[in-house]
């Protein structure tokens, strides 16, 4: 009678391609999770800047310091202070700036804004642009939301006036009348 020499367990090939094979599937989910929490943080931005146009026309601060095209980060300024409030840097509950809206952007978010310094309800123009993952996005004065795919620019010339690749904003500055267009 024979006797057979089976062993039990598994050969080193078998565990190296089950491993291989582990290592592919977590590559591919963690592709999937990172492109998602980008895609989440532009659908923030874009609700955030939503928000801002109804918040400017509540701006209750003072007004006639204009705010020139910047992409610095806001400081906060409340008020009774000596420095100069306005449409995105007041930090005090009356006066409804956009200081809040802009302050929960998803961090690490590129913004670049300007204001005339008029008040909102009278015709002040301003715009609020911010860098996504996906590309950019443009919110101004007249509740018009631009969003522009492709490469995410990080300076003005990038949001204005670059040729390569195109400006998405070229009329996101003061001359050009404070427009997403």
């Amino acid at each position: 009678m024979k006797k057979n020499n089976f062993k039990k367990g598994f050969t080193l090939i078998e565990l190296l391609v089950v491993i291989a094979i582990i290592g592919i599937l977590v590559a591919v989910i963690l592709a999937a999770l990172n492109n998602s929490k980008g895609k989440a943080n532009d659908s923030k931005i874009v609700s955030q800047m939503k928000s801002m146009v109804s918040q400017a026309q509540l701006y209750n601060g003072p007004t006639g310091t204009a705010v020139t095209p910047s992409i610095s980060t806001i400081t906060p300024v409340v008020a009774n202070t000596t420095a100069s409030r306005h449409l995105f840097n007041a930090d005090n509950a009356g006066d409804n700036s956009l200081f809040t809206l802009i302050d929960k952007l998803p961090d690490g978010t590129v913004y670049y804004y300007a204001w005339d310094g008029a008040t909102v309800l009278t015709g002040g123009k301003w715009f609020v642009a911010a860098k996504g993952s996906t590309g950019a996005f443009c919110m101004d004065y007249r509740s018009f939301l631009k969003q522009v795919p492709g490469s995410a620019p990080t300076t003005i010339a990038e949001f204005t006036t670059s040729v390569t690749p195109p400006a998405p904003f070229t009329f996101a500055t003061v001359a050009g009348g404070y427009k997403c267009d």
